[in-house]
């Protein structure tokens, strides 16, 4: 019991688990699941399903939904997730609404309205190794249309999906009509405004402006002003204005102005944005309005930092707002940024390059290793295929030891992490010329299922596989970006955004003062 207690709370052993432990309330009632007729549907996954950790790949438009991460009392992606997973058998119903039990992680916290890509979420699932496509089409039964997993890979007993990101890219679609000057901007909406007269909520939509508000442009002022506005092409001068904005945030600043709750001090307001770039403006033909993709690279983002980062952008681009603007947000000034709309923007690409080298380490070892054992028994290296119907058998003790000296799941240096050799496990044999799988001898299945625990060489290298990258080519291109291009003609969201500008003006300069100290008011 005492060493219990001095576990962490994540890995509580069985002495200290509450029986009356109550399920996560962002989760799905199970009983309502059961109520439900997916529940009769549900797949009971067969008998060579092994339970094992995964990184799943998930795309998904953000609209619908409050933010990736599962909370109570809120309509969520991960909520839709463990609903799916669970319906297509790859999480046990004692487990269900333990997201800790399955060790669930995710790479990066999407908000509300924010779309993604390339989603890892990292879980233990009851899924076949060897038919992990199978299970990617049976959990999409039971997703919503909205949401797709497109991938999995097998990974390591310590992976976290978080701890082992290391970068994170971010992509923002935006309409070249937001880079229109300031002034012309605002009389094409005060125009409408005056036409319309006062009206009492009519900016509510947009969501940008307070209860009971009399300034702001109605949907049908907006739609019209958007008639004018969506033929407009960028100038050279306003795309070079905009990268050179984008360019400053480049580096390690101090970004407490560009979300909540943090003060200049902090250390965990300091990012490190390695690129932020636009690239050439295009025009979609099925609405014949122009729009620049903006990216930004870096290690980790902050709430709501990437909208403020593009507001901020273009408001110089427009001439609301100077470059120092910016670069007095990074200082020990206060001030109150705008916020783009989250239409925009979405979760293009996750990096785990540490993980993966260490992967690619312990693959060469276990290799080498499985070499020297083999031309110590005089064996040919590498062993020849054997023919399907009668593979050749490699004595155990040329690929296995229990003595076998070689790092464990995390690290291809820690040895107090040992385990048994196995060179036939899934993902190995192909990156370093062996020829495949059946190359080495086959244990029963079973024992290969048991020593490999823990012992999982495959990277996560959904950018660089060409399958996986026509999955995630296609969601961007035909879902995600033909999505904000219809919905911004709809939703008039960046509209909804200029509009509550022009009612409420940000005079950057009258509202910068010093910041108190750190945790003072």
């Amino acid at each position: 019991r005492v060493l219990a207690l001095t576990m962490s709370d994540n890995r509580q052993s069985w002495l200290e688990r509450d029986p009356n432990e109550e399920r996560h309330k962002g989760s799905y009632d199970l009983d309502l699941i059961k109520a439900s007729d997916a529940y009769q549907q549900r797949i009971t996954q067969e008998d060579g399903a092994v339970k094992r950790k995964y990184a799943v790949c998930f795309g998904y438009l953000g609209d619908n939904y409050q933010g990736l991460q599962i909370n109570p009392g809120a309509h969520t992606v991960e909520q839709e997730v463990e609903r799916a997973a669970f319906l297509a058998g790859g999480i046990q119903e004692c487990n269900f609404g333990y997201l800790h039990k399955i060790q669930f992680t995710r790479a990066a916290r999407t908000d509300a309205g924010v779309h993604a890509v390339t989603q890892c979420c990292a879980m233990k699932l009851s899924a076949n190794p060897n038919k992990k496509e199978v299970f990617i089409e049976q959990i999409n039964r039971f997703l919503p249309d909205d949401i797709r997993a497109l991938t999995m890979t097998r990974v390591s007993k310590g992976f976290n999906a978080k701890q082992h990101c290391t970068k994170r890219r971010y992509h923002y679609l935006l309409p070249t009509y937001t880079l229109l000057a300031a002034s012309e901007m605002n009389d094409l909406l005060k125009t409408q405004f005056d036409l319309q007269g006062p009206v009492v909520n009519a900016g509510r939509q947009g969501g940008y402006v307070e209860e009971n508000t009399r300034r702001s442009v109605g949907p049908a002022g907006l739609q019209n002003v958007y008639g004018q506005v969506k033929s407009h092409r960028s100038t050279s001068e306003q795309i070079a204005t905009l990268r050179a904005a984008l360019k400053s945030y480049e580096g390690t600043r101090a970004y407490h102005n560009f979300t909540t709750g943090k003060h200049p001090e902090d250390a965990n307001a300091k990012r490190f944005i390695i690129s932020f770039e636009a690239g050439e403006p295009f025009v979609d033909e099925g609405t014949g309005a122009e729009w620049v993709l903006l990216t930004v690279l870096g290690q980790s983002f902050l709430l709501n930092q990437i909208r403020k980062m593009v507001a901020m952008a273009v408001e110089v681009t427009r001439g609301a707002a100077q470059l120092s603007t910016i670069m007095d947000a990074f200082t020990n000034r206060k001030m109150d940024l705008p916020m783009a709309p989250a239409l925009g923007l979405y979760l293009g690409e996750l990096f785990f390059d540490g993980y993966n080298k260490k992967q690619r380490q312990q693959m060469e070892n276990d290799l080498r290793l499985a070499k020297k054992r083999a031309q110590a028994k005089g064996m040919v290296w590498p062993p020849p295929a054997a023919p399907a119907a009668a593979p050749v058998p490699v004595p155990v003790a040329a690929v296995a030891d229990d003595n076998t000296d070689h790092a464990g799941e995390d690290s291809a240096e820690n040895p107090a992490k040992r385990a048994k050799l196995n060179p036939t496990a899934e993902g190995e044999a192909a990156e370093e010329g062996a020829t495949s799988s059946s190359t080495v001898a086959a244990k029963p299945a079973a024992a290969v299922e048991k020593d490999d625990e823990g012992q999982c060489h495959e990277e996560i290298a959904w950018s660089s596989d060409p399958e996986t990258l026509k999955l995630t080519q296609a969601f961007r291109e035909g879902t995600i970006h033909q999505h904000i291009y219809q919905q911004d003609g709809k939703t008039l969201d960046f509209l909804y955004y200029f509009d509550y500008l022009r009612a409420y003006p940000h005079v950057y300069s009258e509202m910068t003062k010093p910041y108190g100290p750190p945790g003072g008011k």
